[in-house]
């Protein structure tokens, strides 16, 4: 209690001692800002308008040190109150209109000029601010004659024709705008910005030496301006001089002395991988109050990054302990429950985020990679299309969303749409590997094998090693029908990457068909010897050990990849053909009994039992067990397709059935059985129209499933389309449609006769 009691008394003792004149607190303030001490002036000038509100010199003051620290948003408030209290002090007006422009608040920028004009025409600065707040205005013709102005007004400064030049940059007349630069240069041969306007113009139009040597001759003339510093280091690095952009964004780094610099640098060692580097300038940003929460961020995404999960994880809970409404903490958590098929917890995050900042676009990203993984086409494409509507986009997350649109659009088989991406994609980031392979593979599936050898080249020039490379090939020499060529060129991508699934499908198809089931073994078993193999080397396994005869294996394959991903409807599928092809279906419902009975909520064994039983004719004991799977997770596809089928047949519960359709092709877009079930359920409630969309999909993706056939030919004639019904059924018979379909395809046929 004594200690209480004393801490209680210090404390007191201390806020006696604390001055209340705001005048002194002021003088402190000015004195740290003469010493560059801008945090320490601006706690005293937060005391002496907290003091007196209306002490517009202190709050003048307050806003050019929150400027100092790279706080815009402070100096601009700040700037505002000042210029209001004194509107005679044309240093206020000039600070708050510049202020202003930075926020793109161009109409009340040019009226702070215009208090400063009224009172003094030939303000050469005031002259400025109005010719900039016009021109942000696309008011090129009145900017222009502001900038005139000021540069008769003061004969002997350059800023007037730095204006203008850019007036005549904006309209395109690039050669005015250099003369008015060189001229301000003339005027001034020490003006880092008359410089840097003409850098900026050499830059824009190719000529990259000028610009360079121009961005030079600025830094010499202020080779502590953190700007030219940091101008200096982007130009290295754009011109692949990385290495020489080092010292650039250290010293921008220290003469900002804000967060924001310290990040810059940051992001350079980055991007050469010098992430030991990156930590240490991290964690001292992450030791400053107002960067805690993005330096940590940023460092367990470091720790993602290099596997260690749990540093990570304990990261982000540190930052949203502090800031539960980080979003890019909440963004980096989603990925963390992802990559532990954590979907449902992700996507709650993600819902966090996105409650914060509608229009965040690592957010839109993110949500959108765990539709993906989940095969939840439709929402992955919401997505990424929400994330290319945001408001805070650039060019990295432009080309990550084009680019996962266009992998989507050709897995779907639309290539126009792909390549429209692709080419988006290859806009925002022109020397993009992954976005050129994109473009290469849709260019291929186009039959252009031309243009997709001419982009191959350059890839393998640049990435001799590179498994995606070497599976392109292969896929190219496919579809240039050289098997010999391409089995070389996908051995080659399993050198670089001995688990890499499509260059072991490829191989394994063309094992298995010329009879070399042990070379199909061998490779596989190989590559399923690597640590956690992906669900699609399971599916891969599954079929391989099953074209190979190794039934128990096949098994063993499968059942490790429904319960690692419940949606696989092909792994379904091959697993109940596997155990009717052994006639084991009374067998194997037992054995998933048992196993429910120790996990009642595993999604992937509850559907493989409503399959089991369907297959089995046991159709109301699988109508529970999908049941049971759809209680457990609503958006489960398979159990809801193959529900949804159970009723239509039945014609029970239409309604329900559609629902149940509907979340299947929305979580299983490219299932061909899964489109056939929605269009057949609009067929069943009259409703041909939209029957034919998803039946001809079905039929685009399987012409030779002859139950698809039917229902697009019964659709057809429901829709009055006699000559395509007409086709479709005919075709149907012809591929040796089921006994009782049949029956009804003929009795379609000979009504459509009459």
């Amino acid at each position: 209690m004594k200690r209480i009691l004393a801490s209680v008394l210090f404390a007191s003792l201390l806020a006696g001692c604390a001055s209340k004149d705001p005048a002194e607190h002021f003088r402190r303030g000015s004195d740290y800002m003469g010493q560059k001490k801008y945090q320490e002036a601006i706690v005293e000038l937060r005391t002496a308008v907290q003091l007196n509100p209306n002490y517009g010199e202190a709050r003048l003051m307050l806003a050019e040190a929150f400027q100092s620290v790279g706080d815009l948003p402070g100096a601009l408030r700040e700037s505002v109150r000042a210029a209001d209290l004194l509107p005679d002090n044309v240093p206020a007006q000039l600070l708050a209109g510049n202020q202003l422009l930075l926020a793109q608040s161009f109409q009340d920028a040019g009226g702070r000029a215009d208090r400063v004009l009224a009172k003094d025409p030939a303000n050469t600065e005031a002259l400025i601010l109005k010719g900039n707040a016009l021109a942000g205005l696309n008011d090129f013709d009145a900017a222009l004659t502001r900038y005139e102005q000021a540069a008769k007004s003061a004969p002997g400064s350059e800023t007037g024709y730095i204006g203008i030049g850019a007036v005549e940059l904006t309209r395109g007349k690039q050669q005015a705008a250099e003369e008015a630069f060189q001229r301000a240069a003339n005027i001034n041969p020490k003006s880092a910005s008359a410089k840097v306007a003409l850098a900026d113009l050499y830059w824009r139009t190719r000529q990259i030496d000028a610009a360079e040597k121009q961005l030079k001759a600025a830094h010499d003339l202020e080779p502590r301006n953190p700007l030219l510093n940091r101008a200096m280091g982007v130009l290295y690095m754009a011109t692949g001089r990385a290495p020489q952009a080092e010292s650039y964004f250290v010293t921008y780094a220290d003469t900002l002395g804000t967060p924001a610099g310290r990040f810059a640098l940051a992001n350079y060692y980055l991007s050469l991988n010098r992430s030991a580097d990156a930590r240490r300038v991290l964690a001292e940003t992450a030791k400053q109050p107002e960067s805690f929460a993005e330096a940590t961020t940023s460092l367990a995404s470091l720790d993602l990054l290099a596997g260690k999960t749990e540093e990570a994880r304990k990261g982000i809970e540190t930052v949203l302990a502090k800031s539960p409404k980080y979003v890019n903490a909440l963004v980096l958590k989603a990925q963390v429950l992802s990559n532990d098929r954590k979907y449902a917890e992700a996507l709650a995050e993600i819902g966090k985020a996105l409650a914060v900042e509608p229009n965040n676009p690592a957010a839109h990203l993110a949500e959108g990679s765990i539709y993906a993984a989940t095969n939840r086409l439709t929402e992955a494409i919401a997505s990424y299309e929400s994330a290319l509507k945001s408001d805070a986009k650039n060019p990295l997350q432009v080309h990550e969303a084009n680019f996962r649109l266009g992998g989507i659009h050709l897995q779907l088989g639309s290539l126009d749409r792909a390549m429209t991406h692709a080419q988006a994609a290859l806009q925002a980031q022109p020397t993009s590997a992954n976005a050129h392979l994109l473009a290469a593979r849709i260019e291929t599936n186009r039959g252009q094998l031309s243009e997709a050898r001419r982009r191959l080249a350059a890839l393998k020039g640049a990435f001799p090693d590179a498994a995606p490379v070497a599976n392109l090939r292969g896929q190219i020499e496919l579809a240039s029908k050289q098997p010999a060529l391409a089995a070389a060129a996908f051995q080659e991508a399993l050198k670089h990457d001995p688990a890499n699934v499509e260059a072991l499908t490829a191989l394994a198809r063309m094992d298995l068909a010329a009879g070399r089931k042990k070379e199909a073994l061998d490779r596989l078993e190989g590559s399923l010897r690597q640590p956690n193999p992906s669900v699609d080397l399971l599916v891969l396994a599954g079929q391989v050990y099953g074209g190979a005869g190794d039934l128990p294996k096949a098994e063993k394959s499968l059942l490790a990849a429904v319960e690692r991903e419940p949606n696989r409807f092909d792994a379904y599928t091959m697993l109940g053909q596997l155990y009717a092809s052994q006639g084991r279906l009374p067998d194997a419902v037992k054995q998933f009994e048992t196993i429910l009975s120790r996990n009642p909520k595993a999604v992937g064994s509850n559907t493989t039992l409503g399959v089991l039983l369907q297959m089995s004719g046991r159709l109301p004991e699988a109508e529970r067990a999908y049941e049971n799977t759809l209680a457990i997770d609503p958006r489960a596809g398979v159990a809801a397709n193959n529900l949804a089928w159970l009723l239509v047949e039945s014609r029970r519960d239409l309604d329900r059935a559609l629902g149940l359709a509907q979340v299947a092709s929305a979580t299983m877009p490219d299932v061909a059985a899964v489109s056939d079930t929605l269009g057949w359920v609009y067929y069943r409630r009259n409703l041909p129209a939209l029957a034919l969309p998803p039946l001809l999909k079905a039929v685009k993706a399987e012409p030779r499933n002859p139950e698809f056939q039917y229902h697009l030919g019964a659709a057809y004639a429901a829709a009055g389309d006699k000559v395509k019904a007409r086709n479709a059924l005919t075709q149907a018979l012809e591929l040796k449609l089921g006994a009782n379909e049949a029956k009804h395809a003929r009795e379609l046929l000979d009504s459509l006769r009459s």
